[in-house]
Order: C-alpha cells, then sequence, then structure tokens
C-alpha cells in the first residue's frame, strides 16, 4: 500500500528490503524505527512511523495533491478512513486467515487452520465491499482515495490466495483489479 500511494502521489522512497524469514525485522537498528517489528515502516529524517495505512495519509500531506488521495474535508476523510478501518479489522484480517504459516519454518506468523468458518466470514465481508462499491464510481466516494489503495491490496492479497473472486460481478473484479493506473 505504501509503494503504490507514493507512486500515485510521485514521491520517491528509499527502500530498504527486510528479509523477514531470517528475522531482519527483529535487529536492534530496525526496532529503533519500529518497536512493533513490522513491517513496513517509514523514517523521514528522524520522523519514524509504521502501519500502512498510516504511513499512507502521512504521504498524502507531503504531495502538493495529496488531498485528492485523502481529503481535507471531515466528512470525505471520514469516509475513507470508514473503508480503511474496515479493511484493516475485516477485509485484510479475513484475507489473511487464508495463508497459514508454519511457524517453524519462519519467524513471521502461526496461523490457524483455514475453516469454513472463516470462509464464510470472509465471504461475508467481500458481500459488504460490494455494497460499498454499489453506491459510488469509488469506495469512499467520487474519487480514488488511499481507501482504494487499501482494499485492492486486501484484494490483490485474496486473489493470490486463490480466494474465489469470481463469485463476485464482474464489475467489481474489474473495477478493484483494474483500478492501478
Amino acid at each position: 500500500m505504501v509503494m503504490m500511494t507514493s507512486k500515485l502521489l510521485g514521491i520517491d522512497l528509499d527502500m530498504r528490503l527486510l528479509d523477514v524469514v531470517k528475522g531482519e525485522q527483529f535487529t536492534p537498528e530496525y526496532l529503533q524505527i519500529n518497536p512493533q517489528h513490522t513491517v513496513p515502516a517509514l523514517d523521514d529524517n528522524g520522523f519514524k512511523i509504521s502501519e500502512s495505512r498510516a504511513i499512507a495519509a502521512y504521504l498524502t500531506t507531503l504531495a502538493p495533491d495529496g488531498d485528492k488521495l485523502y481529503p481535507n474535508d471531515p466528512k470525505k476523510k471520514a469516509l475513507v478512513d470508514q473503508i480503511m478501518y474496515f479493511d484493516l479489522d475485516k477485509v485484510y484480517k479475513r484475507v489473511l486467515d487464508r495463508f497459514v504459516f508454519d511457524v517453524n519454518a519462519t519467524p513471521m506468523v502461526a496461523g490457524a487452520p483455514y475453516t469454513k468458518v472463516k470462509g464464510d466470514l470472509l465471504d461475508s465481508t467481500f458481500r459488504t465491499l460490494e455494497l460499498y462499491i454499489a453506491r459510488g464510481p469509488w469506495f469512499a466516494g467520487d474519487a480514488m482515495t488511499i481507501a482504494d489503495v487499501a482494499i485492492l491490496t486486501s484484494v490483490s492479497l485474496a486473489e493470490v490466495s486463490t480466494y474465489r473472486l469470481y463469485q463476485f460481478p464482474n464489475k467489481y473484479r474489474r473495477k478493484v483489479l483494474g483500478m492501478w493506473p
């Protein structure tokens, strides 16, 4: 999400890749940037922030036209935040449940087996996304915002996990997966 947002805003990032399989997110140097030891994190000349949605919101403040992706208007911004929180709490979380990580193979995440209950919850979440996208051309209004970028990230992860996105209308799939310029 951070890389997509920076591209949309025309902001060049000096990216440092971490090998999370080797546990590089636990090094003392990285923990100084992000004590949560998660990726991504940003160090902007000593200003340190983590969480991709927070970083994306911050990046919009650095670009002259950043308010196009994250509006200044309180009501429009609230709609963007609503979708981003829904994405984080429901979409991303439930898509991630499709992946079961072997705790012995990687220091990342141990997941419980994927179940019918988890599948039903994910289906319900995507039905809710259908309702949101039916309200307008984008998830949080009339123009693309960082909320759409967040949803794109989660939907792309669902595609990688072989989730049955085909069960949703083609309009929805084209909108989400085809929105990247």
